[in-house]
């Protein structure tokens, strides 16, 4: 690499780090808290899972959750803790409540 090559290369290090250090800042800030998880509990849920499950019986199928719930599918498993195949909306809430909001240490 030329001289001219290197200079322009470390004179971009300290803005690139600087960036990244400000997005990672913002992506930070843009993590909501304990109490916006809680109302969105309350407020988001019923609505999306009353859309995912597409049959009205109360319960989330793996494949209802992977088309309409994709965070549900991820954690299936974890969430279908009796492993019927299913999870309510309750299971999900107990699962947040349980699995979420004791690592967002709040």
């Amino acid at each position: 690499m030329t001289n001219e090559k290197n200079m322009v290369l470390s004179s971009l290090k300290l803005p690139l780090a600087a960036i990244a250090l400000a997005a990672s800042v913002f992506v930070l800030a843009a993590q909501p808290s304990a109490d916006e998880v809680r109302q969105l509990l309350a407020t988001e849920l019923p609505k999306r899972f009353a859309a995912a499950h597409a049959d009205g019986n109360g319960r989330l199928s793996r494949a209802e959750a992977m088309s309409a719930m994709p965070r549900v599918y991820q954690h299936f498993d974890d969430i279908d803790t009796d492993h019927d195949g299913y999870v309510t909306q309750a299971d999900i809430e107990r699962a947040v409540y349980e699995k979420l909001l004791p690592v967002m240490g709040r």
